[in-house]
């Protein structure tokens, strides 16, 4: 993966994955600025190694965390930023959870969200959101948490529970308002 180093547009100042698929081609996700654009893997199986560039750093995500990840996709729906902010628009009732930690949290987080972080969503979920037919709309930094809480949300019972594929990221790069502890917010 020496070849990355190399590869990143100077305009993509939020993201860029580059994940590998099982025959060593290369398959790009990436959001610019404001013009988030990806290409799709031809199976979920197909991915092996997934490294994320943020702000030019990049984490690499282990292959266990993966695989888990993987597995929770097959079971789960998801949707992406556009669509969470074409709903809420339309004023749609939804319940908007940020699950990442609450140092993430702290710093900005989408508007009316609540925050249960991935740690102990599953222990406090039957409290703030016991309606287990209640439409919850899951997100993290860029969309693996969330896919693990709604998995374990839906064997929990809770029936329209989707994670926000692009997560806070894809939500940023997007420039949609965004708020902080403290602005309006249902913390």
């Amino acid at each position: 993966m020496s070849f990355a180093k190399n590869i990143m547009p100077e305009t993509v100042m939020e993201r860029l994955s580059i994940l590998v698929a099982a025959k060593g081609r290369a398959v790009f996700s990436v959001v610019c600025l404001r013009l988030p654009c990806s290409f799709v893997l031809p199976s979920a199986s197909a991915t092996l190694e997934r490294l994320d560039f943020f702000g030019g750093f990049a984490m690499q995500h282990s292959p266990g965390f993966l695989k888990l990840v993987q597995d929770a996709k097959t079971r789960i729906r998801e949707t992406n930023v556009h669509e969470v902010k074409k709903h809420l628009d339309a004023g749609e009732k939804m319940i908007v959870v940020d699950v990442r930690e609450e140092s993430e949290w702290a710093r900005g987080h989408l508007p009316g969200a609540i925050h249960l972080g991935k740690g102990i969503i599953e222990r406090d979920i039957e409290q703030r959101i016991p309606d287990r037919s209640a439409p919850v709309v899951l997100y993290c930094g860029g969309g693996f948490r969330s896919a693990l809480a709604a998995d374990n949300l839906q064997k929990m019972g809770y029936t329209k529970v989707v994670s926000m594929d692009g997560g806070w990221r894809g939500w940023t790069a997007a420039g949609y308002p965004v708020e902080k502890p403290g602005e309006n917010a249902t913390e």
